[in-house]
């Protein structure tokens, strides 16, 4: 994912951006774990439990919530070639 700043309220808040929240199915009222490492800050979800199950004899993943139409393959063949080509726009 490419770079993207927030600013914490006075109270400490952050929002997470909508491109974020739709990727890792988040919704408000979820939990975080919060984690420091290596001087930064590290943000897990901590409900999203998945399973893996058995059916018609194949082995599939199954978690709460539902997968959009959005091609994962693809947007992550993007986030590679804007890494490697340098195209990603960060704000500063």
């Amino acid at each position: 994912m490419k770079e993207t700043n927030v600013q914490m309220d006075r109270a400490g808040r952050v929002v997470l951006p909508k491109t974020l929240r739709d990727r890792f199915h988040l919704r408000g009222g979820d939990m975080l774990a919060i984690e420091v490492k290596a001087g930064a800050i590290e943000l897990r979800p901590t409900n999203a439990v998945g399973q893996l199950k058995r059916i018609n004899g194949v082995l599939v993943f199954t978690a709460p919530g539902h997968l959009t139409n959005q091609d994962f393959a693809d947007a992550s063949r993007e986030e590679r070639m804007d890494d490697v080509l340098g195209r990603a726009t960060t704000k500063r």
